[in-house]
């Protein structure tokens, strides 16, 4: 109960997986060092024990060779083994003695098809043992478990007939296949443990013509038969791990999916008589994927299963429940906050994101006056989810738009949340685009029941055009909105003056871009001209107003000579759109991406320069940069609720640490 370990991987959105060990001493779960690998991708896929003192751990990386480490006591350390050449990995492990211990896992051949894998410690070295494969089909193995009382007997699972469970068996001399029953279509097995020779279990996952759905199958001595086992989801059950204590107590476990997609941990128990589904532990944000993939019964009130909840999930099993222990994450989250809006000095939100491992989830925060405070929001189904812009009208009444998507296909769709003073919730948006882009990045309101949002989307083989929707009241609908021709177009900012009176801004182009303006007069949305300096590329990235005759928009330009950036500064007069001479910090790249105005001679630019925040101040003459806090920042967006109170918000770097969310204030009685 003091001596537990558990492996894997870690990464996020911009790092390969890195192998990672964890280890509990009966407080605590400890990240344990392991060793340095010249791979830029290494996973560990399972781990087996012999004592305190000797541990094995097997899995793969990206140079395509198996990896196996060793545990002696004090250091994990890689263990040499034969040479095969590229396209293998290890999956599954037993230790039965120091000197007899198994891997097994797949291996790339040259006639196409993978083949089976199995390798041998005996106590010296590694040595490959022949095993059997189905031909003209791939062959893999994903766990291995040996016979209590039984060393020369072993048992192996994993896919390969598209009509039978794949089961290999050791009798001391050689591996056999041993026929499975039928078990559905395309059977996978992920897990098996013994308990005797005539009792011995494999789990994993079929189809009956519908979802993924559980499969246990059970060994009596004789042959392999189903068990029936509960499937609490209808679209797909996955069991990926098994471990037994006695003949009465054996635990699966695996994910299940819940309505909209929301994965959950999946925990049976055969009790001697019949598999039963037993609660787990899935607290954690909203819409994080639960999945567990291995356990280990200590005793029968102590058991262990760890998977993934996007971070390291550990979870117990103490005789009555089970429940979430904390185990360290290696690597860092980042948190991003992209908009912000305001109502009154004690009634201001935040919006953006953070990583959970590897998945993005909504970022919610609001200021009550005295202290800024994380807000629970909602997040679609999906990988990734961020939000890019907010508005808020009233204490009951703000709105937020962004995107979700899975990283990995053309699924982007519109995310549009909405606080109606007790809770945010997602309020269903069009996503017009069929190709990989819908979202949305800002929004405006000039009413409870006229609100607009701006951003891009993009069809099948064709280039990204803007994005309009608005809000009636009842529902967000799309609103055509004017394209360049022939180029890519996109939105980053909106700001609603009047009914007949909104403005957006973005660029247009391909290799470069120029700058884009668009305005609604109450019937149609056309793109107005606007400054769009020569020889660079140029982004307008927000716009504000105070009145018909005065609108800022800002943005930034890279220079195609030297390939620095400097900020974009528009006005509106009423009647054209004019470049007015900017503001720069100390470095050579400036730019701008949030805009808050009061009045015709008080406004508010903010961004970054050199790689720090950057706030300028319009005096109603001229810009120029306005003092504030030196941090290693950027400034996405700001709000002025009045000329003493002005929020400027962002991301800032610590070192060692990551981005975290930055948050500037402006009051003229510091």
């Amino acid at each position: 109960s003091n001596d537990v370990w558990a492996v894997g991987g870690y990464g996020n959105l911009t790092t390969q997986a890195q192998q990672l060990i964890q280890h509990w001493d009966g407080q605590s779960w400890t990240i344990v060092a392991t060793p340095t690998l010249t791979s830029t991708f290494t996973e560990l896929l399972a781990v087996s024990a012999v004592s305190t003192n000797d541990v094995w751990a097997v899995g793969c990386c990206n140079s395509g060779q198996p990896l196996i480490e060793r545990w002696d006591g004090t250091s994990w350390s890689v263990v040499p083994h034969p040479d095969l050449g590229t396209g293998h990995r290890f999956q599954g492990l037993t230790a039965v003695a120091s000197d007899d211990v198994w891997a097994v896992g797949d291996q790339g051949p040259p006639d196409g098809f993978s083949q089976t894998l199995v390798e041998h410690w005996d106590g010296t070295s590694w040595s490959v043992v022949p095993s059997p494969n189905v031909p003209n089909q791939h062959n893999s193995l994903t766990a291995v478990t040996a016979v209590p009382g039984s060393p020369d007997e072993l048992w192996a699972v994993g896919r390969a007939d598209p009509y039978t469970p794949f089961i290999l068996h050791w009798n001391g001399t050689q591996w056999s296949i041993v026929p499975g029953p039928d078990a559905g279509s395309v059977p996978l097995l992920y897990g098996v443990v013994a308990i005797s020779a005539n009792d011995v279990w494999a789990v994993g996952w079929t189809s009956f013509g519908s979802g993924p759905v559980t499969l246990t199958l059970h060994w009596n001595g004789s042959s392999w038969s189903v068990v029936p086992s509960p499937n609490p989801s209808d679209t797909w059950n996955y069991l990926w791990g098994v471990t037994a204590f006695d003949e009465n107590n054996v635990w699966a476990v695996g994910d299940f999916n819940t309505a909209g997609g929301h994965g959950q941990v999946l925990l049976l128990k055969w009790d001697g008589s019949a598999w039963a589904v037993v609660p787990g532990d899935n607290t954690g944000p909203d819409g994080v994927q639960f999945t567990l993939r291995a356990a280990s019964a200590v005793s029968q009130n102590d058991v262990w299963s760890v998977g993934t909840n996007s971070h390291a999930l550990a979870e117990h099993w103490n005789g009555s429940q089970w429940s979430i222990v904390s185990a360290p994450n290696a690597g860092v989250g980042d948190n991003i906050i992209n908009g912000v809006s305001g109502t009154s000095s004690n009634d201001v939100w935040e919006v953006g994101y953070y990583w959970f491992g590897t998945e993005n989830r909504t970022l919610i925060e609001h200021w009550d006056g005295a202290a800024w405070s994380i807000v629970a929001s909602p997040n679609e189904f999906k990988r990734l989810n961020a939000l890019n812009g907010v508005e808020a009208l009233y204490p009951s009444d703000a709105w937020a738009v962004g995107a979700a998507s899975s990283g990995q296909a053309n699924d982007q769709t519109t995310l549009v949340l909405h606080w109606d003073g007790t809770s945010w919730t997602i309020i269903p948006s069009p996503s017009p685009g069929s190709g990989y882009m819908n979202e949305l990045f800002a929004v405006s309101a000039i009413s409870p029941n006229d609100i607009w949002a701006v951003g891009g989307l993009e069809n099948t083989g064709e280039y990204a055009k803007t994005l309009v929707e608005h809000w009636d009241g009842t529902s967000w609908s799309v609103i055509p909105s004017a394209n360049m021709p022939g180029v890519n177009n996109g939105l980053y900012g909106v700001v609603a003056i009047a009914p007949n009176d909104v403005w957006a801004v973005g660029y247009y182009g391909v290799a470069g871009f120029d700058t884009l303006i668009e305005h609604w007069d109450g019937s149609a949305w056309t793109i107005v001209p606007s400054p769009s300096p020569q020889n660079s590329s140029n982004i307008l990235r927000a716009v504000y107003g105070t009145g018909t005759s005065d609108v800022w928009a800002v943005g930034y330009s890279l220079n195609f000579f030297n390939y620095f950036t400097s900020t974009i500064i528009e006005h509106w007069d009423g009647s054209t759109w004019t470049e007015v001479i900017g503001f720069g910090g100390s470095g050579p790249d400036s730019a701008t991406y949030g805009v808050a105005a009061l009045s015709p001679g008080d406004a508010w630019a903010v961004g970054d320069s050199g790689g720090l925040a950057l706030i300028g101040r319009w005096n109603g003459s001229s810009w120029s940069a306005f003092p504030s806090p030196y941090v290693a920042a950027r400034l996405y967006a700001s709000t002025a609720i009045s000329a003493c109170d002005v929020w400027s918000v962002g991301q800032r770097y610590v070192e060692n640490v990551g981005l975290l969310t930055l948050n500037e204030h402006f009051s003229c009685n510091p």
